[in-house]
């Protein structure tokens, strides 16, 4: 659900869920929470009616009637699963279909990425659904990214980044490319890999000193300040431009390099 309780041609209502009013979306998701695919419910005319072919009907009871679609699997092959009986007061074992199988194995996907949109969802104020819905699947993006970034990294035994911490580096690093004035990855950014001595950076770079912070560098020998007109040899280096500047009592060029 895409929580809006504003006026909308196809808001809804749907008990039981955390936000129980605004846009409804059927939502195609892998057991980690990955989103595969996704359809805003748009009324009637949201689904095509067709006439499928060869389609079967099996009945199964549970404690209550159980409604499933499935163009895959079917009853059978069935096994055996432990339920609690509430009239027997005891554990007993009964058939299991085999799609009710599969749906257990693999059903939570969608649980989970709702509970990981709730956590710091883009807040706005508006009265406008499209808004509030381009916001939502902005958040939508940003979850998936980190699912499949967590994911990587876990498969190559490195631990990821928690998912706030995530969400501030991607907008910041968004807002620096923005201020720098760049629109795009062009080959104007590509820096040869045996290049020695590297280019200057942009000077709206520079001046977004809120990023930029001073790191000790562990090396054999120091380098020389990149500050124009110092000729000082330090082991300090700023971690956002990547270029050495001195830090010491006769003279802060770190500070200077960053201020207009």
């Amino acid at each position: 659900m895409i929580p809006f309780t504003g006026r909308c041609p196809v808001r809804q209502y749907v008990p039981g869920k955390p936000h129980p009013t605004g846009l409804k979306v059927f939502v195609l998701a892998a057991p980690t929470g990955l989103v595969l695919d996704f359809v805003v419910y748009q009324g009637k005319t949201t689904f095509t009616v067709t006439e499928g072919k060869g389609i079967g009907e099996q009945a199964w009871l549970d404690n209550k009637p159980v409604a499933m679609a499935s163009s895959a699997y079917g009853i059978e092959p069935q096994d055996t699963h432990r339920r609690w009986s509430k009239k027997d007061k005891r554990f007993v074992q009964v058939s299991r279909p085999l799609a009710i199988a599969e749906y257990n194995a693999n059903m939570g996907g969608v649980d989970s990425v709702d509970r990981m949109l709730s956590f710091y969802r883009m807040a706005s104020r508006t009265r406008k659904w499209t808004v509030r819905a381009v916001f939502h699947f902005f958040d939508l993006a940003i979850t998936n990214s980190w699912l499949q970034y967590k994911s990587d990294r876990q498969f190559l035994g490195k631990k990821p980044l928690k998912f706030l911490y995530f969400k501030l580096l991607l907008g910041e690093g968004l807002i620096t490319r923005a201020q720098a004035g760049v629109t795009s990855d062009s080959e104007d950014d590509y820096t040869p890999p045996r290049q020695k001595w590297k280019p200057q950076p942009n000077a709206s770079l520079r001046h977004y000193g809120a990023i930029h912070l001073p790191e000790m560098v562990d090396e054999t020998h120091a380098s020389r300040c990149r500050r124009s007109g110092c000729r000082s040899k330090t082991y300090v280096m700023c971690t956002k431009c990547k270029v050495f500047l001195c830090v010491s009592k006769k003279g802060n060029c770190f500070l200077k390099y960053h201020t207009k």
